[in-house]
């Protein structure tokens, strides 16, 4: 359990860190953009940007393929799920929101919050009890704010910073929970 969590609130604190000085920084209230957007308009944002993404996701990987999964009841639920949002993630890292690269870095992105989704529902199916209510709970409110990101666009780095943060707070319950 014990490197499964520390792996996991690593990476959960360096992405609220990182991603959220990002958001902070590059704040519009009038231009409402993805953080992947956002991360462009300056070349050391764009770095960061990857930096964060690469290495936080990385750690993540390393607890769940070696952690998690494998002590789950149903690890390939979690394998599948994570493999989706991995790759999505590594796309939309090196492939710039911006220019010809854009378009293919919103499927990566999208792929990525699939992944994201799938990975809270497979932990809610490898938990029990409280540990699955709050699982479910916490899948739930990533659909609401997945929704709201569509919806109400003023506020989309708000809801898609929310619903980053709330995967990783899925990862950090199952790394508690599943060992």
């Amino acid at each position: 359990m014990v490197p499964a969590l520390v792996l996991s609130l690593a990476a959960t604190a360096g992405s609220i860190l990182f991603l959220t000085k990002i958001a902070v920084a590059t704040h519009s209230p009038t231009a409402p953009k993805s953080l992947s957007e956002r991360a462009v308009l300056e070349e050391l944002l764009l770095v960061r940007f990857r930096k964060t993404l690469l290495i936080c996701s990385s750690l993540f990987a390393l607890a769940i393929y070696f952690f998690i999964a494998p002590a789950a009841e149903h690890p390939w639920l979690i394998a599948g799920a994570w493999t989706l949002e991995y790759i999505g993630v590594l796309i939309a890292a090196l492939l710039p929101a911006h220019g010809k690269t854009f378009y293919p870095h919103v499927a990566a992105a999208q792929c990525m919050g699939v992944g994201m989704l799938l990975l809270a529902f497979a932990f809610w199916a490898n938990t029990t009890g409280i540990g699955a209510f709050i699982e479910m709970a916490f899948g739930l409110m990533m659909v609401l704010f997945a929704l709201l990101t569509y919806f109400d666009t003023r506020r989309y780095i708000f809801h898609e910073l929310t619903f980053i943060y709330l995967s990783h707070l899925t990862i950090v319950l199952a790394a508690l929970l599943i060992l």
